[in-house]
């Protein structure tokens, strides 16, 4: 595998796991918010853990008004955690930020593709970086693949 069809696999999946975050199954509408205090919630609930397995904070479907209007998720954390904090991290990479992320790093992807001659015949450099005699994939690719480095098929070659 080299680096371009790791970070499509990892953008795949960053896009599987948004796309199944849409709890309304309304992608374009979908943008959570924070909203903590005394409600009647949905059945449905996921409890996000902390490094030792504590609850941090559970999440619940969209909430409604009487009206039946769906205003926010649901965050409760637990005593030890800061509740504010934790809410406004998960509001804040809600599934419409991680499409226009994945979407943002294709478009990078594509603008630092492997450069080729008319013939077809590949160069060992970036189409867009290539004029700075650096050798593809470029550092801009590699940086693009650091926040995945923890990935099992991450090859340390591309670090930076």
């Amino acid at each position: 595998m080299d680096l371009v069809e790791f970070l499509n696999a990892r953008l795949d999946e960053d896009e599987r796991v948004a796309t199944a975050a849409h709890w309304d199954g309304h992608p374009d509408e979908t943008c959570w918010s924070v909203y903590l205090g005394d409600q009647e919630w949905h059945e449905r609930r996921m409890v996000v853990l902390d490094h030792e397995d504590n609850g941090v904070a559970l999440v619940s479907d969209l909430a409604t008004d009487e009206a039946g209007r769906a205003f926010g998720v649901a965050i409760a954390a637990s005593e030890s955690s800061d509740e504010d904090a934790i809410a406004r991290h998960i509001a804040r990479f809600d599934p419409q930020r991680i499409a226009a992320e994945v979407d943002a790093k294709r478009r990078i992807l594509v603008e630092h593709r492997q450069d080729s001659l008319p013939n077809g015949i590949d160069l060992n450099e970036c189409a867009t970086c290539g004029g700075v005699n650096e050798a593809w994939p470029c550092l801009t690719l590699r940086l693009l693949a650091l926040p995945y480095a923890q990935h099992p098929d991450y090859d340390e070659s591309w670090r930076p």
